[in-house]
């Protein structure tokens, strides 16, 4: 009977123990959390900048919660709150990146798509169906992970068996972003073609006359345009007729008596068409972007002597290195500045939800998912390449551009999400931290325990439930304050906000790095600016 009892309170204090830990991990959870919200709508701040501010700050916030809570269990408190900083920030990021174009280097593919229906008057709706997508890569992740468990560790220990092929995959990735690079409009070596049946009509018969003739820029393949200029040759069926903007080849009849070199007209429905050299050049320039990208990574990141001058302003405030210069520059600073270029105001949002279809937003979040687990596993590999990756197996959001660029920002936002989840589980299974906010919140736990037998450690599951209350504080406070924000961002002048917010980051380099640091962010910038005029993807960079 006494053994009894001494269990039953012993079981007593275990369960009281363990309850408290965990109200304690929630409690933090939401701090960090509000942390996320800040950081995720401070334009150009990453996330792994605020956890190194928080490990400079670790040690005198573990003294002070030494004297209420045990030393080990303060610093899991600080762990639980980077993690959910962490995971809200993904969630609040798609605002800045959408109304600012000030991305976060993980959001950048959303800017383009987010940006274009922010123009258009959409964009609280495109900030909504970043938060619903977000929301869902959370509820599959935590469908996904037990069995991401025994087939990345043990007892099928995928990932031990592709490491020696892990610089190939790496090769095999960035070839694939570059084979899937496509032309843009305004790069040479473009045409016209029509697929539809036309009679070509003489114009001048029997006249050759000078190419001088307007050059068709807003063909789309669905309006009825005059084509006029000069017939180079005609056989199975198919008609070529040079104008200025290039040669148009549609399936037609001549009429009789048109020859070689008249100048002939016909009225159908013409669409511009890449030849084989645009292919060919868009490829070309996403390498030479690609190579610059990495020579300059190189160059400053790789140079110890570079980085040892990267200190901070003032002695208390922790050192960003050389690495937030660089990603400010590439992603911040450079998209701050081609959207000066836009006009002064910002366009009226409507407050509308349009969404995707379900089965287009299930693709796209499901794909983005699957892709967002890569960047947790592999080395390397970041968000966007990821995002790109995953449009493989999307379906076609539907027939309009904002189809398409709801089903992008979907897919970017799943991207995000799942790979905040699946870090943490690489953390437990493969003992790799692969994200610089994972690495800081491992730096403070005192004991790892991997995950090898069936059920989880106590560690990881009071971490996913940080994860899990910190995507809800995010998805939540996103709808919240997202019409509001907009609403003040409408009365301010779009071009001086913009204009502050490059201030603000370049002061905020300044502290972190000092003058190096702005010596670092002025080519990066540079850099950061050429694949949108060069018309290939940052995802190169």
């Amino acid at each position: 009977m006494v053994a009894k009892r001494f269990y039953q309170s012993n079981a007593l204090l275990t369960f009281v123990d363990g309850l408290g830990l965990l109200l304690g991990a929630v409690a933090f959870s939401l701090l960090g959390s509000s942390i996320g919200i800040i950081t995720g709508l401070t334009p150009g701040l990453h996330v792994n900048l605020v956890a190194q501010i928080l490990l400079s700050v670790s040690l005198p916030l573990a003294a002070i919660l030494t004297g209420v809570f045990p030393p080990e269990t303060s610093l899991l408190f600080l762990a639980c709150a980077i993690v959910a900083c962490s995971v809200t920030h993904t969630f609040l990021d798609i605002i800045p990146s959408v109304f600012l174009g000030a991305p976060d280097p993980d959001s950048v593919l959303s800017v383009l798509p987010g940006h274009r229906m922010m123009l258009d008057g959409l964009g609280l709706d495109a900030v909504r169906l970043s938060l619903l997508a977000s929301l869902s890569a959370c509820v599959i992740c935590m469908a996904v992970i037990p069995l991401a468990r025994f087939i990345v560790g043990p007892p099928l220990s995928f990932y031990e068996r592709i490491i020696p092929f892990i610089p190939l995959i790496l090769f095999i990735i960035l070839t694939l972003l570059v084979l899937m690079e496509k032309p843009k409009d305004g790069m040479p070596f473009w045409s016209y073609v029509s697929n539809k049946k036309y009679v070509v009509h003489p114009s001048w018969k029997g006249k050759v006359v000078p190419v001088n003739f307007p050059i068709f820029d807003d063909v789309d393949g669905t309006n009825n345009v005059m084509v006029t200029g000069i017939m180079v040759k005609a056989n199975s069926g198919c008609v070529c007729v040079k104008t200025p903007g290039g040669n148009i080849v549609m399936e037609g009849t001549l009429e009789k008596g048109v020859m070689t070199g008249d100048c002939v007209k016909a009225l159908c429905v013409v669409k511009r068409v890449p030849g084989i050299s645009a292919h060919v050049l868009s490829r070309f320039t996403a390498v030479i972007v690609l190579l610059t990208a990495g020579f300059l990574g190189l160059l400053i990141l790789g140079t110890g002597g570079l980085t040892s001058m990267a200190k901070p302003l003032w002695e208390n405030l922790p050192s960003s290195g050389l690495l937030m210069p660089l990603l400010t520059g590439l992603f911040g600073t450079s998209g701050l500045i081609i959207s000066l270029r836009t006009t002064g105001a910002l366009p009226v949002q409507e407050n509308i939800e349009i969404g995707l279809g379900p089965k287009p937003f299930f693709s796209s979040v499901t794909t983005g998912t699957l892709a967002g687990s890569l960047v947790g596993w592999l080395p390397g590999v970041t968000s966007s390449q990821a995002t790109i990756i995953s449009s493989f197996g999307q379906r076609n959001g539907g027939k309009s551009r904002f189809d398409k660029d709801r089903a992008f920002i979907a897919a970017v936002s799943a991207v995000n999400t799942a790979n905040a989840f699946f870090v943490l589980l690489a953390l437990f299974t493969i003992g790799k931290a692969r994200s610089g906010a994972m690495g800081v919140a491992s730096s403070l736990l005192p004991q790892i325990t991997m995950w090898n037998h069936i059920m989880p450690p106590r560690l990881i599951i009071i971490l996913t439930i940080c994860a899990l209350i910190a995507s809800l504080v995010g998805f939540f406070s996103g709808r919240w304050l997202c019409k509001p924000l907009v609403t003040i961002l409408s009365k301010l002048n779009y071009k001086i906000t913009v204009g502050a917010v490059i201030i603000i980051l370049t002061g905020a380099v300044l502290a972190f790095a000092g003058p190096v640091g702005i010596l670092v962010l002025i080519p990066s910038t540079a850099l950061g600016m050429m694949p949108p005029f060069l018309g290939v993807k940052r995802v190169h960079l």
